[in-house]
């Protein structure tokens, strides 16, 4: 092959990959999902231990809340009183929504943990927008009555899989106020949080 050809290939080949590179620059979302940083993060499972890296002894404290759930929300604290007594609880926040919420006694350990994030999936596969139908048959056994959503009636189902998931599911039922819907209505709720308890 010529070296003028040779030499032009070769510059073809430079600008392309200024292009490419000053377009990764220039672009967010997809070129980001592509940086070498995001390569190795892998979503942050709910399972019967834990949620993350965080289990029933992880210390209620920011900076190791934070870190065990990979850097990934800006975290806050506060205080709320459960049964008589005042827990700490550390929100999770991404753009500006409270997305994970972890619970437990001040210089205690975590002893709960409500999810809304719709990034975070247990071990099996199930998160927040599935479908009552995909996880049971029937209410009965599992489920009972929860405190409303957002102004939407809920059920809390314990998972089949382990008694430390709780699903909370919410969606439309015209029954009665604290009556368990039926089956038929319950198939087409969703998960609303996904809820670890020690």
């Amino acid at each position: 092959m010529p070296k003028s050809v040779i030499v032009k290939l070769s510059q073809i080949a430079i600008l392309s990959g200024t292009f490419i590179l000053s377009g990764c620059a220039g672009s967010g979302g997809f070129w980001s999902s592509l940086s070498p940083m995001n390569w190795f993060s892998s979503p942050i499972t709910a399972k019967a231990a834990g949620v993350g890296g965080i289990t029933g002894f992880t210390p209620m404290q920011a900076d190791i809340i934070k870190e065990r759930l990979d850097d990934r929300y800006i975290i806050r604290s506060g205080m709320q009183t459960e049964q008589g007594e005042i827990v700490t609880v550390f929100q999770g926040l991404d753009d500006d929504k409270v997305k994970i919420e972890v619970f437990g006694p001040e210089k205690g350990y975590v002893s709960r943990i409500s999810v809304s994030d719709p990034d975070i999936v247990t071990e099996w596969g199930i998160k927040i927008g599935s479908p009552f139908s995909d996880i049971y048959e029937k209410a009965f056994g599992a489920c009972k009555i929860a405190e409303p959503i957002d102004d939407q009636p809920a059920v809390e189902c314990v998972a089949p899989q382990t008694a430390h998931i709780v699903y909370s599911f919410t969606g439309k039922w015209q029954g009665p106020e604290g009556l368990m819907p039926p089956d038929d209505e319950l198939k087409n709720w969703t998960v609303s949080r996904i809820i670890w308890k020690k």
